[in-house]
């Protein structure tokens, strides 16, 4: 079992729910990335908002194909986001 600072029992390890705002960050890009298997999600970091990136056709990504970028300062803007994206590559199609 890994450590705290105090060398006691980190209750993040054992316990996700416990983990703070980076376990809450990880669990949402979970759900996003459930949600939009097509896009590649960067968490938030240094007070920089929630990235993604998927390929701007329904073809699977290659390189030299476009690329459509996506970012916002919510885990709840960037789904938006991405599902208005999703929407332009896919009409009324699953992505």
């Amino acid at each position: 079992m890994p450590l705290d600072q105090h060398g006691g029992e980190d209750p993040a390890a054992r316990d996700p729910g416990h983990g703070g705002p980076a376990t809450a960050d990880a669990a949402r890009a979970v759900a996003l990335l459930a949600d939009h298997p097509s896009w590649a999600i960067w968490l938030p970091a240094a007070g920089r908002g929630w990235t993604a990136v998927r390929a701007a056709s329904s073809r699977p990504p290659g390189p030299g194909l476009p690329l459509l970028w996506a970012d916002a300062p919510t885990a709840d803007g960037l789904a938006r986001t991405m599902r208005a994206l999703d929407e332009q590559v896919s009409p009324g199609g699953w992505p």
